[in-house]
């Protein structure tokens, strides 16, 4: 459906509801993923997790998907985010 709206309309044309698309993605993923278990606490982070300066874009309120290969990081940024004090400090 959602591929469909996309082909109909010009590519900078697209208004497609944020929740929309991730419902549709989480159609096709099946949720798991290796850092589930790596980055369960703010002190697993410090040791664990390094924040590269590239990664600054989360914190970008008009950013609500994060797209990349298996194993590029995309759950250690999202658990960055479950930790409030600690993307506090990254964001500073």
């Amino acid at each position: 459906m959602l591929a469909e709206v996309a082909t109909t309309i010009p590519a900078n044309k697209i208004d497609v509801p944020k929740l929309a698309v991730v419902k549709v993605i989480s159609t096709i993923i099946d949720g798991t993923a290796a850092s589930d278990e790596e980055f369960k606490t703010e002190s697993d982070l410090r040791q664990k997790f390094y924040p590269r300066r590239d990664y600054r874009y989360i914190f970008d309120r008009n950013k609500f998907l994060i797209l990349g290969e298996k194993g590029s990081g995309k759950t250690a940024l999202y658990a960055v985010l479950s930790q409030p004090e600690y993307a506090k400090a990254l964001a500073n």
